[in-house]
């Protein structure tokens, strides 16, 4: 019978090529290292992202609307800030039968189009048309405030009486 050969023990790093183990293991740490940097990048992009809206939600204009009827019906825009508007564009939402139109920028009939710029603090007014005998009511406009490359979609309101003769401002 043939005797067995006795066991070698081999000191670390006497191989050629790494065992299994440590290539597992740079893999797992490489593997780490990419789901960290992607990780990185994505939400360093998303924290921007909140930064920049949450800087246009600070420059959204605050704008109202009024009534008033001297010497003749009018619109006021009041520019409340807190930034200088380019230009405002106006769309009506809902109108009560006693405004019939406007008297801006050359139309008679729509209660659309643009009025300009409206600065800070600054009131920009327009005439409208009255029917003399119909009923008021709430007027709803949307105002489409620019600023530079700042754009803000602002939902207005207002009341206007029936009586025409009734005086306000």
């Amino acid at each position: 019978m043939r005797a067995l050969a006795p066991l070698r023990r081999r000191s670390v790093g006497t191989r050629d090529w790494p065992d299994t183990v440590s290539v597992a293991s740079l893999i797992v740490s490489v593997l780490a290292l990419l789901v960290a940097a992607i990780t990185a990048l994505t939400h360093g992009r998303r924290l921007a992202q909140i930064e920049v809206d949450r800087r246009h939600d600070e420059r959204r204009p605050c704008l109202d609307l009024d009534y008033g009827n001297k010497p003749l019906p009018l619109l006021r825009f009041t520019n409340h800030g807190p930034v200088d508007l380019g230009d405002i564009s106006i769309v009506t939402v809902h109108k009560p039968p006693v405004v019939a139109g406007s008297r801006f920028r050359g139309q008679t009939d729509a209660l659309e189009g643009s009025i300009g710029p409206v600065s800070l603090g600054e009131a920009m007014t327009i005439s409208i048309n009255q029917n003399g005998r119909a009923h008021g009511g709430g007027l709803a406009l949307r105002a489409t405030c620019r600023a530079g490359d700042d754009e803000w979609i602002i939902p207005l309101r207002c009341d206007v009486p029936g009586d025409a003769s009734l005086s306000v401002w």
